[in-house]
């Protein structure tokens, strides 16, 4: 599922800080209180391929080391749902980004494994990121693994990189920034603005506890 076409350009959001070598970030926020949606799988039983009944279904506590591949995303607030391809980079080292999912970049963590968990998808209107440039701080993003339990994050920041025409010392910040590993943490990346991509639109997350939230 793509997100819904913009008719025009969105305005340049003056609420996201702009993420420049040698300018202080300011303190964030604290995040609101999550209004949290009811835990379900996305797929019913009959695709998922699973035995029925509740001592069937896999738990968290079931992931193996290192975690597991994502294969769906949910933002719904934003109107995206989409699935996940697991990708590498092309002879330019760029992740390679299909068209209309959302690519998992095999070189950061798997979900549950520890540390930061990029993913990447594009804007253009009618692309599956394009509604991502509406994201909210306190919004909850949910994701299914291939064992198809459900883990749920709350953003809790979001930045722009200038990146076309930033200086190395920037697009070396930004890139810190995206791939920093130094916790479990769910980051996604798109372009912005939706038509000059002059810069990383970056969204991170982090999980909650299932418990938390009356999981598995």
């Amino acid at each position: 599922m793509v997100g819904t076409p913009t008719t025009t350009p969105r305005p340049t959001r003056t609420d996201v800080f702009e993420l420049r070598a040698g300018v202080p970030t300011p303190t964030l926020a604290p995040l609101p209180e999550p209004v949290i949606p009811t835990p379900r799988f996305t797929l019913d039983p009959l695709q998922l391929n699973l035995e029925t009944g509740e001592d069937a279904q896999p738990t968290a506590r079931d992931l193996p080391p290192g975690g597991v591949y994502p294969i769906r995303i949910a933002l719904e607030d934003l109107g995206i749902l989409a699935s996940v391809l697991v990708v590498q980079t092309d002879e330019n080292f760029d992740i390679v980004t299909p068209r209309e999912e959302v690519a998992y970049y095999a070189l950061t963590s798997k979900i549950g494994g520890g540390g930061n968990t990029l993913m990447v998808g594009h804007v253009f209107p009618g692309r599956v990121f394009n509604n991502l440039l509406d994201a909210e701080v306190g919004q909850i993003i949910r994701v299914t693994d291939e064992l198809y339990n459900e883990h749920y994050y709350q953003i809790e920041e979001i930045r722009t990189i200038l990146y076309e025409e930033g200086t190395p010392e920037d697009r070396e910040l930004g890139l810190a920034y995206m791939y920093d590993n130094s916790a479990e943490r769910l980051t996604l990346v798109t372009c912005y603005p939706e038509y000059d991509w002059t810069h990383r639109f970056v969204v991170r997350a982090v999980p909650i506890n299932p418990d938390s939230i009356g999981g598995r």
